[in-house]
């Protein structure tokens, strides 16, 4: 993470697009909250890539370190439904 900037970012969902995003804004040194609805991050990658394309730890890996990293993530959590 760079310089710590003082600002926070929400970011909802968790697939690959969020995992980009929060990688690069905490490399930016923004804190960075990431919610998804699922037990799981990766969206896409975890859900709907069969495993003989994409191997699942390869994604949980990225994510472990996205979260050793200062990502902080909010799972089994829906934004917007109250």
């Amino acid at each position: 993470a760079g310089p710590a900037t003082g600002r926070s970012v929400g970011i909802i969902g968790a697939g690959p697009a969020g995992l980009a995003a929060a990688e690069a804004l905490r490399i930016a040194g923004h804190e960075v909250h990431v919610y998804d609805r699922y037990d799981r991050a990766g969206g896409l990658l975890i859900y709907g890539i069969p495993n003989f394309k994409l191997e699942k730890p390869v994604v949980q890996r990225r994510t472990q370190r996205l979260s050793e990293g200062g990502v902080v993530f909010h799972l089994n959590t829906s934004i917007g439904e109250t």
